[in-house]
């Protein structure tokens, strides 16, 4: 843990897509590299920010992704209900009702229900543009992206700073950028799970690399992040070399950020 908790802390406590790195069955550069130790492995993304003794959970990666050895989040941001963004919610049971939010999605009501008597989460639907006050220096508002499901970015205010997360996603239409603007994020992260021209990535509506260092420029952060990094992307750089623009870095399992 860094050492100084006055600027909020954003951790990247999972860095990678759904299938992680390395992925299971697959023989690509980077996948062997992470093998063998040349590249460090990835888990599903999850990120937690903390500010002001507040501690909250962004996404929630797979289970077993080491919420049971942490402590309770005061609350929870979801991005959409694929497994690899909500599989951590099993783990997390603290005898209250734990506050999540994140998109409007009836094809998971179901899950939604289960989580809520099992787990016992305090569900509700992020309202476009509302914002969420979890703690006395932490507010959230979502923003609407397009994904495969219903999904929303978060954008997070803790103290002066703020933080604008926004995966998975394949870019974003005039309304969200310009909403991202004027929010005028220090560091925005998106995500970056192709290789340059992959036709997975329009296909499964994720950035590749090109695609998610335009929305970054467009955006104009002090500050900003690739994660949910997938293994074609990464077989790509150890293929091609990893140049990427000035205040742009890559994030791993791991990787703590002074906002």
């Amino acid at each position: 843990m860094l050492a100084c908790m006055s600027a909020p802390v954003l951790t990247f406590v999972g860095s990678g897509t759904a299938s992680g790195l390395p992925k299971v069955g697959c023989s690509c550069v980077a996948c062997g590299a992470a093998r063998h130790g040349v590249l460090k492995p990835r888990r599903a993304t999850r990120g937690r920010l903390e500010f002001g003794g507040t501690t909250i959970a962004i996404d929630c990666g797979l289970p077993g992704g080491g919420f049971a050895s942490e402590p309770l989040p005061k609350a929870v941001l979801l991005t959409h209900f694929h497994h690899d963004h909500v599989g951590g919610l099993l783990e997390l049971d603290g005898g209250h009702d734990l506050p999540v939010r994140g998109p409007a999605d009836s094809a998971r009501e179901i899950l939604l229900a289960t989580l809520q008597t099992e787990r016992r989460i305090a569900w509700q639907v992020a309202e476009q543009a509302a914002l969420w006050q979890i703690s006395a220096g932490i507010v959230a508002q979502p923003v609407s992206l397009g994904h495969a499901v219903p999904t929303v970015g978060w954008l997070i205010a803790a103290g002066t700073r703020r933080v604008a997360w926004l995966t998975d996603t394949d870019g974003l239409d005039a309304e969200a950028l310009a909403q991202v603007r004027e929010f005028a994020p220090h560091i925005a992260c998106t995500d970056c799970s192709f290789a340059p021209g992959d036709p997975e990535s329009p296909a499964k509506r994720h950035h590749d690399l090109s695609g998610a260092l335009a929305t970054l420029a467009m955006i104009g952060a002090e500050r900003s992040v690739l994660f949910h990094v997938g293994h074609t992307v990464e077989a790509w750089w150890l293929t091609h070399g990893r140049q990427l623009p000035p205040g742009v870095l890559v994030a791993e399992d791991g990787l703590e950020l002074f906002v």
